[in-house]
C-alpha cells in the first residue's frame, strides 16, 4: 500500500475515533486482465481496475457501514456514518486487537503477461479442435491482483497483496440427438503449470459423453466428481454459516460436539495452504486466520464465524469474516462482512477413482449438476438436474444419461449413504466462484435416487 493512501486511511480512522466508540477502515484495490476465445476465436480482451474503502463505526452499540470509491472525499465517510448509525443494527462485538498470525503464504503479485495468457488459451483451443473440428471450443484466462488493507481503533494495521490466476476450457458439441457441454479450469495463486492437461480432461469428458444411453432411474451407487461435490457443498456452507446458526435457521444450531456424519469424514477449513486462492493470514475484519476442523471424524467442531455471529453465539470469531458479493463470490469493499470458507478440504481415501467405478456392476459418475440453489440449502436439502452423468457397467463407460435429476440431504448423505473417497483429490472452485477453493476427492454414495 502506498504511503499516501495509508495516510488517508489513518486520517479517516482518527476522525472517526473522535466521534464514535470504535471504528474500522477497510480498503480494497483490484487490478485484473482477462482474455477470452469464443468458438475458437479471440473475441475478448479486458482490463479493469477498482478501488474503494469502507468505514464501519460503532456508537452506542449500533453499527453503521458506508463506502466510497472516491478517495479524495473519503473523509466525508465519517459524517455519513454518523447520520446512519442511529438506525443501524444493534451489535455486541468490538473490533479485534492486533494478534499474532501465521507466516504470510500468499503468492507474490505477478505481472499481467498478456502474451502468455493468449498462448495458453490458444493452445487449449487448438487441442480441442484437433480432437473434433465440429466442436465449439471456448477458453479464457484471467489474472487478478488484490491489495487489501485494514485498520481499526483497537490497533490493527495490516496490509497484504495476492494474485489469482484462472484458466478455463469449455467445449460444446452438438450432434444428432445430443448437445454436450463440458468444462475444466485451473484456479490458484500461481499460473496453471500444464494448460494442456485442461484440454486433455475436457476431451476425455467429451469422449465418454458422446453416446447417449437409456436409463430408467431408481437407486444406484453414485460417484460424485470433485466438481459435483463443489455444488453439493453449497448446502453445507449455508448450514454452517454463523449467520444461519445465530438465527436458529440451521439444523446445526446447538450441535457443537455432536456426531453428525460418518466417522471417516473430516472437513477442514485451512487458510494457510501455499498457492490456494483462499489463503491469507487475516480475514476482512482483521481477525487472524487459522486452520480448523469443521467436522472431525464425523463430529461438529466449529461454525464459520465473523465478529457479529460470534458475539451473538457467545463464541470466539474463527477468522472467516469476508466481504463477498452474493451468489457470484467476488471480493468487494462495498459488501458487509459475513461468514465464508477459505480453503475447504476433504480427506482422500485408499482407492483410485477408476477402481471405485469397478467396485459395482453398475455405477453413475456425476460431474455436473444444475439447479442446486433451488433446494432448501440451509436445511441441507439439495436437488439438481444431472447435466453430465456417465453410466458405468463393470468399470467401463456405457455413455451419458439424459433428462435425469437427483438430490438428497447433505447430512444424511455423509452419515448414512457415504461409502468411500478416492485417493485422488482435485482443486475446484467453491460454489459461486471466487470464495476460496476446495480440495475434494471423488466421493461414492450408495442409496441416492435418480429420477428419469
Amino acid at each position: 500500500m502506498n504511503h499516501e493512501k495509508h495516510q488517508v486511511m489513518a486520517a479517516i480512522l482518527e476522525k472517526a475515533r473522535a466521534v464514535a466508540d470504535e471504528a474500522e477502515i477497510f480498503n480494497l484495490e483490484s487490478d485484473s486482465m482477462s482474455i477470452g476465445f469464443r468458438n475458437g476465436i479471440l473475441r475478448e480482451m479486458h482490463e479493469a481496475q477498482d478501488s474503494g474503502c469502507c468505514l464501519r463505526i460503532i456508537k452506542n452499540h449500533r453499527i453503521a457501514h458506508v463506502t466510497t470509491s472516491n478517495m479524495d472525499r473519503a473523509l466525508d465517510l465519517v459524517e455519513q456514518a454518523l447520520l446512519l448509525v442511529p438506525f443501524g443494527e444493534t451489535v455486541s462485538f468490538s473490533f479485534p486487537k492486533p494478534a499474532v498470525t501465521a507466516p504470510d503464504t500468499t503468492a507474490t503479485p505477478a505481472e499481467n503477461r498478456l502474451d502468455q495468457m493468449v498462448e495458453d488459451a490458444r493452445g487449449i483451443i487448438e487441442s480441442l479442435i484437433a480432437y473434433e473440428p465440429a466442436m465449439m471450443p471456448n477458453s479464457g484466462s484471467d489474472i487478478t491482483s488484490l491489495k487489501v488493507s485494514i485498520m481499526n481503533s483497537n490497533g490493527v494495521d495490516r496490509h497484504y497483496e495476492t494474485t489469482v490466476h484462472s484458466l478455463s476450457a469449455v467445449a460444446i458439441l452438438a450432434e444428432e440427438g445430443n448437445i454436450l457441454s463440458t468444462y475444466r479450469y485451473h484456479l490458484g495463486q500461481d499460473a496453471c503449470p500444464d494448460p494442456q492437461q485442461i484440454a486433455r480432461d475436457v476431451i476425455e469428458l467429451i469422449r465418454m459423453g458422446r453416446n447417449n444411453v437409456p436409463f430408467a432411474g431408481g437407486h444406484i451407487p453414485i460417484l460424485m466428481t470433485p466438481h459435483a461435490m463443489a455444488d453439493i457443498f453449497a448446502a453445507f456452507g449455508a448450514g454452517i454459516s454463523g449467520s444461519a446458526i445465530a438465527k436458529g435457521m440451521s439444523p446445526l444450531t446447538g450441535k457443537l460436539g455432536h456426531k453428525l456424519m460418518n466417522e471417516n469424514i473430516s472437513i477442514v477449513d485451512d487458510p494457510l495452504i501455499p498457492g490456494a486462492t483462499g489463503t491469507q493470514v487475516i480475514d476482512d475484519e482483521g481477525v487472524a486466520c487459522s486452520r480448523k476442523f469443521l467436522i472431525e471424524n464425523g463430529v461438529l467442531k466449529n461454525y464459520l464465524l465473523d465478529l457479529n455471529s460470534a458475539s451473538k453465539l457467545n463464541l470466539e470469531p474463527t477468522g472467516n469474516g469476508f466481504r463477498y458479493t452474493p451468489l457470484i463470490k467476488n471480493r468487494s469493499y462495498a459488501a458487509s462482512p459475513g461468514p465464508a470458507f477459505t480453503n475447504l478440504l476433504l480427506p482422500s481415501g485408499d482407492q483410485p477413482y477408476r477402481d471405485i467405478l469397478s467396485s459395482a456392476p453398475r455405477m453413475l459418475l456425476i460431474d455436473q449438476l444444475t439447479g442446486v440453489l433451488l433446494g432448501n440449502l440451509i436445511n441441507g436439502d439439495w436437488s439438481g438436474n444431472i447435466e453430465y452423468g456417465i453410466l458405468f457397467e463393470n468399470g467401463e463407460p456405457r455413455g451419458r444419461i439424459k433428462n435425469a435429476m437427483t438430490g438428497g440431504n447433505f447430512y444424511h448423505m455423509f452419515n448414512e449413504l457415504y461409502v468411500e473417497s478416492s485417493s485422488e483429490r482435485n482443486w475446484v472452485s467453491g460454489f459461486g466462484g471466487g470464495a476460496g477453493s476446495s480440495l475434494f476427492p471423488y466421493v461414492l454414495f450408495d442409496g441416492l435416487t435418480v429420477s428419469a
